[in-house]
């Protein structure tokens, strides 16, 4: 039996603590057969996924993380197709059905957002400079070239070229184990 929060809530109090501690020891084993039993079903459905999405999914195991989404009861009925199709980067996000629905109007509208865009745009610009450890920036500059490469950045460009309201992003590294991550910092990107 697998322990879903939703359907056996009272759990502790209808069954003896015996029972709790067989299903804790059962509840992996049940995993890996359903895993097991949804291996053809994962790999159909690897397949249909474009080669980018297919190589960052490679090591998740989508179906059964849908299935175990269905045993707990989860309310998110749209996760697993979000994750499966992937997430927009721009817009409104998608309804998880988990939190109340608040609506939070901008607090500026925005022709006075693009008005504060050139001088933002100039000011991160001006100050601009390497974070004093050689290995640190040249591992954001290479990671900076492979995404260039892969298409994900468009570059260089020449301050004077870039659009009315368009905005940088300030990027630093930061290490990681044996890897140097590029982190874009977006909060640069907004007036203060």
């Amino acid at each position: 039996m697998f322990f879903s929060p939703g359907r056996n809530s009272n759990i502790f109090s209808s069954k003896p603590l015996g029972h709790l501690g067989q299903m804790q020891v059962g509840g992996p084993g049940e995993m890996v057969a359903k895993a097991v039993q949804l291996f053809h079903e994962e790999e159909c459905l690897k397949q249909r996924l474009s080669l980018r999405r297919r190589e960052v999914l490679a090591q998740k195991r989508l179906v059964l993380f849908k299935w175990l989404l269905e045993m707990s009861g989860s309310v998110d009925t749209e996760l697993f197709s979000d994750l499966c199709s992937g997430f927009d980067l721009t817009g409104t996000l998608p309804e998880s059905n988990t939190f109340a629905e608040r609506f939070r109007p901008a607090h500026l509208p925005a022709d006075v957002l693009r008005g504060f865009a050139k001088n933002g745009r100039t000011s991160l610009f001006s100050s601009v400079k390497g974070s004093g450890e050689n290995l640190l920036d040249s591992g954001v500059y290479d990671a900076t070239l492979k995404e260039l490469d892969k298409g994900f950045l468009i570059g260089p460009v020449d301050l004077d070229t870039l659009a009315e309201g368009a905005t940088l992003t300030r990027r630093f590294g930061v290490r990681q184990k044996e890897k140097i991550r590029p982190i874009d910092a977006q909060a640069w990107s907004t007036p203060r």
